[in-house]
């Protein structure tokens, strides 16, 4: 959590510097994916943690609270951003900020879905793999333990 936090802030110094300095959004694209990206990943493990099997067993709830903490600061950020934006940028520049931000965000959805396709995949070969080396072993133990029973009469 404290990666991702650090992450968005610095991210967020970097954007406020371009925002200050009147450059467009499409100058400081790296550090607003990095901002996103950290929003969403803090978002992400908040989810993994109340949808995770020690939460649903054990009752528990992990640190809410920071990741709470950290996601207020976050948007503590954004709405000082965006009154930067709207006075120290040109016209347009919040409206292509949101634009774009959630560009990222459908792009970074799809890449999450592939990569899950792919987790999805490979485990499925694996399976079958597996499977098919344990029948192979099986059939050819069975085979073996027939040919010392004939061995035995």
């Amino acid at each position: 959590m404290l990666a991702e936090l650090a992450a968005a802030n610095a991210a967020f110094s970097t954007i406020k510097k371009f925002v200050q300095n009147g450059k467009e959004v499409s100058d400081f694209l790296a550090p607003l994916k990095n901002l996103v990206g950290a929003e969403e990943e803090l978002k992400a493990r908040g989810n993994r943690k109340k949808n995770g099997i020690f939460s649903r067993v054990l009752g528990k709830s992990g640190n809410d609270f920071d990741e709470f903490m950290a996601l207020q600061k976050i948007a503590e950020q954004r709405k000082e951003l965006e009154s930067m934006c709207r006075l120290y940028a040109k016209s347009g520049t919040w409206d292509s900020f949101l634009a774009f931000e959630a560009k990222m965000r459908v792009a970074r959805k799809k890449e999450a879905e592939e990569r899950q396709k792919q987790i999805t995949t490979i485990i499925r070969y694996v399976t079958w793999g597996t499977v098919t080396v344990l029948s192979s072993g099986g059939i050819a133990l069975l085979y073996f333990f027939t040919e010392f029973l004939r061995g035995l009469k």
